[in-house]
């Protein structure tokens, strides 16, 4: 038997030591493949398509889904942006020969599209119809939505309480058209809410505002209240983007501009440009 100078036979030691060389390995490796997840966010960021991002990383197309599916779960991107980072045109060419084959399948897609003059990267071209498939853009925009909403319906109680209390907001701060309407939507749900007031709509939010809007003026945000007619249009919009996402089998997919308004008026209504929001509608929201 052999021993080395700690005492130990050398089978331990080596042994010992290809352990710590295993673990040393594999902190390498997972601090080397987190810096390869957070420089494919960064690209899609950028604007980079997939493909476009495998040439610059020098890397295959498979280690970019990969990467980029880990990006997506960090939280570092969302779905939509890796879809809108391949170029519109070709887009609207695959939805365009979708449409003519009424056939999702990609070697379809692929094949007339080339009988159209058109050759579509393969993996761009599987990657784009997998996010199809999976409802990415719906489910990504829902997220806006039901975001936004929930600010909104808050925030706007909120004034509401604030101003004629917990006894009489809704009576005397919401339109009797839009009580009937939300009365009438809880009377014919099968499993009614709480709340009749979780029945209002963007459209009901729209004219709750423009009907108080001296009162909400003191509240909203400045970007708001510099253009009521620009602010209060975004509720319209809303309101059809909302339609969209609840009706998934029509396959109308919101647009690369519908994400940058749900993202931008996301932004504009988040607590802190309200004026006075924590104090006189987190308080009041109850």
């Amino acid at each position: 038997m052999f021993y080395n100078s700690k005492g130990g036979d050398d089978y331990t030691y080596l042994l010992n030591n290809c352990h710590d060389m295993i673990a040393s390995f594999q902190t390498i490796w997972e601090i080397s493949r987190m810096a390869r997840i957070h420089d494919v966010a960064r690209l899609i960021k950028s604007g980079y398509s997939p493909g476009e991002i495998e040439r610059e990383l020098q890397i295959g197309f498979g280690s970019v889904k990969q990467y980029l599916f880990s990006s997506i779960g960090a939280g570092l991107i969302q779905g939509s942006e890796v879809i809108f980072s391949i170029p519109a045109d070709v887009r609207g060419i695959i939805e365009a020969t979708i449409q003519a084959t009424n056939s999702t399948y990609w070697y379809d897609v692929y094949e007339q599209a080339k009988v159209n003059g058109h050759t579509p990267s393969q993996d761009e071209l599987r990657l784009y119809l997998d996010f199809r498939k999976d409802l990415i853009l719906m489910k990504d925009m829902y997220g806006y939505i039901s975001n936004i909403e929930v600010t909104l319906h808050r925030a706007i109680k909120g004034v509401l309480v604030a101003k004629y209390g917990h006894a009489l907001w809704w009576r005397d701060g919401i339109p009797i058209s839009i009580r009937k309407d939300c009365a009438e939507s809880k009377e014919e749900d099968p499993e009614p809410g709480r709340e009749i007031y979780c029945y209002t709509n963007f459209i009901h939010l729209r004219e709750i505002l423009d009907k108080q809007w001296p009162l909400f003026s003191h509240y909203l945000p400045n970007s708001a209240i510099e253009d009521k007619k620009l602010f209060l249009g975004y509720f319209t919009k809303l309101n059809h983007i909302r339609n969209k996402v609840m009706h998934p089998v029509k396959e109308n997919f919101p647009t690369e501009e519908e994400f940058d308004l749900a993202r931008e008026f996301y932004k504009t209504i988040q607590p802190s440009n309200w004026q006075n929001f924590p104090r006189a509608i987190n308080q009041n929201t109850g």
